[in-house]
């Protein structure tokens, strides 16, 4: 027959659960949430009120310099910097405007004369009024734009035959006078800053 070489206490012993862990646990989580605890008070009692204590001098120490400033010195301030921001801007279209103004001398027929321009730089679109001697002239200057690699489109939006215009500024010329007004739309490579 078969033995048993334990004895039947020692085989049906309970098992012995060690506690160890779980008051360690316990210990090890009471002595974090002290020290958080510990923590937010120095933090709310002892930092906090040191903070607000340098923010309020801070403070003082700017309305002071304020107060020293007298109102004519903030308004001499505030006209230097709008003038010298104003300033800047110009320059910074000025740039712009010579180029632009460049481009129109060098492709400009000396029988056209501009009377006025408008320019909208976001749709590079350049609306140019003038007078011209005959039509012809106003064709050569469509086609002298046409040629030009600063310009994507041109369009004659109007014109109008006007001898009594070309009487009155005395040129006596064949054919009479003309006005007209021209839509070119100009390449962004133009309008670019350097």
């Amino acid at each position: 027959m078969f033995q048993y070489s334990r004895s039947p206490q020692d085989q049906f012993k309970t098992e012995d659960y060690t506690i160890g862990w779980s008051w360690r646990l316990f210990i090890f989580s009471i002595i974090v949430f002290v020290a958080a605890a510990l923590l937010f008070i120095g933090m709310s009692y002892g930092y906090l009120p040191a903070l607000n204590s340098q923010i309020s001098d801070v403070k003082k120490k700017t309305a002071d310099i304020n107060n020293s400033i007298s109102a004519a010195d903030k308004e001499k301030l505030f006209n230097f910097y709008s003038q010298v921001f104003h300033i800047q801007n110009t320059l910074q279209s000025h740039l712009l405007s010579g180029r632009l103004f460049s481009f129109l001398e060098q492709s400009t027929n000396k029988n056209v004369f501009f009377e006025s321009l408008n320019f909208s730089q976001e749709t590079a679109l350049l609306e140019l009024t003038g007078v011209a001697l005959t039509y012809g002239d106003v064709v050569s200057q469509l086609e002298a734009f046409r040629r030009r690699s600063e310009v994507q489109s041109v369009l004659l939006a109007n014109s109008k035959n006007n001898a009594a215009l070309l009487q009155a500024v005395g040129s006596g010329g064949p054919g009479g006078g003309v006005t007209f007004t021209m839509k070119l739309t100009l390449n962004k490579n133009l309008l670019k800053q350097p």
